[in-house]
């Protein structure tokens, strides 16, 4: 009995031993409180051939980035110098130079780990130098700029500076530089000491971000790639807000005499109640390749919200992502789902009344959404499920042609429960329709001739389904529309689709940038006005920018999916 007490005493000993000797490391996500309410931080670096050519994407947007940041400087000139002069020097230290050129010469470190997060409410951010004396000097650059030095302040031995916006100030911007570590945070100008030890990195939190794994564990679950991703967390601001416990909130509200009023504690039930509708926002990048980026939005939502939507299945073709045509847009629109669950919600307000000050109106605002969303139970409305929209052809007209519309071929799908109801209401519109033969086996019909004359004269067709009302107008669109008309529209939980390939990307963004690059430069040459006239030739500039970095566009897919968890939007680009 007595060697089991002792074994035992040894062991606790020596878990005591080890708890003592663990020392938080220096990483950026381990100053980052666990219980922070928004956070973007990587936990790996890119490899260098990834981080290469990345870097040369960014390089072809530098010039009109940077000439963007100039041009908005000027405009803040007289109203806000101070701001000005920071675009101006952040503007400067990218002209002429690359992206991976300019981070150095700021003295960041290109392979090194950041994190921007919040101390409460209060934006900190913390990233790795590769070199201090070089990070120095950019700061010089900005005092320079402002025509004034940073104030100084120790604390711990520790030497950071800061510099309050003007005499009355109700924040205070802080940096320091400590073991090729650089932090910037914005914080109350009255923050205390714990406060500000916290911020600048003197202390670590009690728990940890690293400490947890909880962004780790978040880029596990959500397929994340390890070089970038943030979340907000909504869970996290009502202990903030309710009260004005948080020291930001708390010295922006300070000059408001009624704002104590608005938050009050009791407060705290209420956001506890919205935060759990919808938890977290969390943001990530799925692929990084030279040629191929995807990034990924996940909306967590509460149970019950994500079951609606998760269920929703509209039989539209396309929903699933598979987009032959060059644009394609598809759209669930489950009017009757979407009703009965904007009403739900409606009615739990008005059985439970939203009771904070600050958000008293809400009720009213639920009270009159319940209204407005049973107007749509009247047919056609009633009926809809979705919509996709097809372009295989769209061409500007040329300067000697009499036409000033651009030809466009391609189709229009409308699932509905109900086709024939639009059908009908279509005929009442256009009594022609009246004269075709449209049966339920999703066969092109032409549409009259003297209805496609007044539209153009491109042959035009309909075809409808049992669930399906579609019309394809363009050469060769029917044989389109009957592939169409037999995909399989099976796709529970698929929201919303979208694809856009290169060469319509770069037919939209020319038929844009055409309208305005002409006027702009015959602008520019007729004004008088310097100013006027310099303002249109750095507009026309950045257009023809648009359109050269259009030509790297070789395709671009979205998809908006909901499943048990909430709902997930999926972004990919490919570039050449």
């Amino acid at each position: 009995m007595k060697g089991k007490r002792f074994a035992i005493g040894g062991a606790l000993l020596v878990a005591t031993l080890a708890a003592c000797s663990h020392k938080p490391s220096d990483t950026p996500l381990s100053y980052v409180p666990n219980d922070t309410p928004y956070l973007l931080a990587n936990i790996q670096p890119m490899d260098a051939d990834i981080r290469a050519a990345i870097y040369k994407q960014a390089d072809q947007q530098l010039p009109m980035q940077v000439a963007q940041m100039h041009q908005t400087a000027a405009k803040l000139k007289e109203k806000d110098p101070k701001v000005a002069a920071l675009l101006d020097v952040f503007a400067d230290e990218f002209d002429g130079r690359t992206m991976e050129q300019s981070i150095r010469h700021m003295g960041l470190d290109p392979d090194g780990r950041s994190a921007f997060y919040g101390l409460g409410l209060s934006p900190v951010m913390r990233f790795q130098l590769s070199d201090p004396a070089a990070f120095q000097a950019f700061v010089g650059r900005i005092e320079k700029a402002l025509g004034t030095s940073l104030s100084k302040a120790t604390l711990d031995n520790v030497t950071y500076q800061y510099a309050d916006f003007d005499k009355n100030a109700k924040l205070r911007f802080l940096t320091a530089e400590r073991n090729k570590q650089a932090v910037l945070a914005l914080l109350p100008a009255n923050a205390d000491e714990a406060m500000i030890r916290l911020a600048l990195g003197l202390k670590h939190p009690a728990r940890s971000i690293e400490d947890s794994g909880k962004l780790k564990k978040l880029i596990d679950a959500e397929g994340y790639q390890p070089y970038a991703a943030s979340y907000v967390d909504f869970r996290q601001l009502p202990a903030l807000i309710a009260g004005e416990k948080d020291p930001m909130l708390k010295a922006l509200l300070a000059s408001s005499p009624d704002a104590a009023t608005k938050l009050p504690a009791s407060c705290k039930a209420d956001f506890d109640r919205m935060a759990a509708r919808m938890p977290m926002i969390s943001f990530g990048l799925t692929k990084l390749k030279p040629e191929h980026i995807g990034y990924r939005v996940n909306v967590a939502l509460a149970p019950d919200i994500a079951k609606t939507f998760a269920g929703i299945d509209v039989g539209l073709p396309g929903l699933s992502g598979n987009a032959p045509a060059p644009l394609d847009l598809a759209i669930a629109l489950p009017v009757k789902e979407f009703r009965a669950f904007w009403m739900a919600q409606a009615d739990a307000v008005s059985a439970k009344p939203f009771t904070c000050p600050a958000l008293t109106k809400l009720n009213d605002g639920f009270a009159k959404l319940r209204m407005a969303v049973q107007k749509t139970a009247v047919p056609p409305v009633n009926d809809l499920r979705g919509l996709r929209v097809m372009i295989d052809r769209f061409d500007m007209p040329t300067s000697d042609s009499d036409s000033k519309m651009p030809k466009i071929a391609g189709r229009l799908l409308i699932a509905s429960d109900n086709p024939e109801g639009i059908l009908a209401m279509a005929q009442m519109a256009a009594p022609p329709l009246s004269q075709m033969k449209l049966e339920k086996d999703g066969k092109p019909v032409a549409l009259p001739a003297d209805l496609t004359q007044k539209a153009g004269g491109e042959p035009a067709w309909v075809a409808m389904t049992d669930h399906l009302l579609a019309i394809a107008v363009g050469t060769g669109e029917d044989q389109h529309l009957t592939r169409d008309m037999k995909a399989s529209g099976k796709a529970a939980g698929a929201l919303a689709a979208f694809r856009l390939n290169g060469d319509m990307y770069r037919k939209w963004v020319d038929a844009m940038t055409d309208k305005v690059i002409g006027p702009m430069q015959h602008a520019a040459a007729q004004n008088k006005d310097p100013n006027a006239a310099k303002q249109a030739q750095e507009m026309a500039q950045r257009m023809q920018q648009l359109k050269e970095q259009a030509e790297h566009i070789d395709n671009i897919a979205e998809k908006f999916h909901a499943d048990d968890k909430g709902i997930t939007v999926d972004v990919d680009v490919q570039r050449h």
